[in-house]
C-alpha cells in the first residue's frame, strides 16, 4: 500500500494576507540517494491542496472551505505525520494551526540557520509528457512573491483554453527547514 508522509509544513503569508500552504512530503515507497550515497525516502516541497491551473495562494477562509471538502473522508486517513495517521479532525487542525503560524518570507528567513530560497515555477506538459517551463523565478521577499503570483494569474488567464498549467513553489532544500534557536528567543 502506498501512502504520503508529510515531513514539514510552512504556510507562507503574501502581501495581501493570503496563505500558501507549503508542505514537504513524499511517498512511502519511493527512494532517492543523498549526497553521501545513502538512500532515503524521496520528498519535495509543494503547495498543498492547490489544484492544477490554480493560484496556490488562498485567503484563510477559502482555504478552510477547501479543507472541509475533504471531510469526511471514506478511510479517515489523509497522510502520515510524526509516525501517525492524520485523520479528519487532525487534518482540519493541521491547516488551522498552519494558518495561525503563517509567516511572511522575511520573518521565516530570519529564523533559519541556512539561507533558503523559494523557487516559483509555472509549467505544462507537452504531448510527449515532457515538462515545459513558461516562467521560473527565485523568490527572496514577500514583494517578489506577490509579483510572481500576479504573473501566475496572468499566465493562467492567457493559457486557460490552450493548455493545463501547473504551479510549483519549493524551497531550495528538499529537507526540513532548520531554525536558529537563538533567533527564536530574540523574537
Amino acid at each position: 500500500m502506498s501512502y504520503e508522509i508529510v515531513y514539514a509544513r510552512e504556510f507562507i503569508k503574501t502581501g495581501d494576507e493570503r496563505i500558501i500552504p507549503l508542505v514537504l512530503a513524499g511517498s512511502n515507497n519511493c527512494w532517492s540517494y543523498t549526497f553521501n550515497g545513502r538512500s532515503r525516502r524521496e520528498r519535495h516541497w509543494f503547495p498543498f491542496l492547490a489544484k492544477q491551473g490554480e493560484n496556490p495562494a488562498f485567503y484563510p477562509e477559502d482555504l478552510m472551505k477547501r479543507v472541509q471538502t475533504y471531510i469526511p473522508s471514506e478511510y479517515q486517513e489523509h497522510f502520515i505525520r510524526n509516525g501517525k495517521w492524520v485523520r479528519d479532525d487532525g487534518f482540519v487542525r493541521f491547516f488551522e494551526n498552519g494558518i495561525k503560524r503563517a509567516k511572511r518570507l522575511e520573518e521565516l528567513y530570519k529564523e533559519l540557520i541556512w539561507q533558503e530560497t523559494l523557487e516559483g515555477t509555472v509549467y505544462y506538459y507537452d504531448k510527449k509528457l515532457v515538462p515545459q517551463t513558461i516562467h521560473s523565478v527565485f523568490i527572496r521577499s514577500t514583494s517578489d512573491l506577490d509579483v510572481f503570483l500576479k504573473e501566475v494569474d496572468k499566465l493562467i488567464e492567457e493559457n486557460k483554453n490552450i493548455r493545463k498549467l501547473y504551479i510549483g513553489l519549493c524551497f531550495s532544500s528538499n529537507d526540513v527547514l532548520q531554525r536558529d534557536k537563538e533567533a527564536k528567543r530574540d523574537l
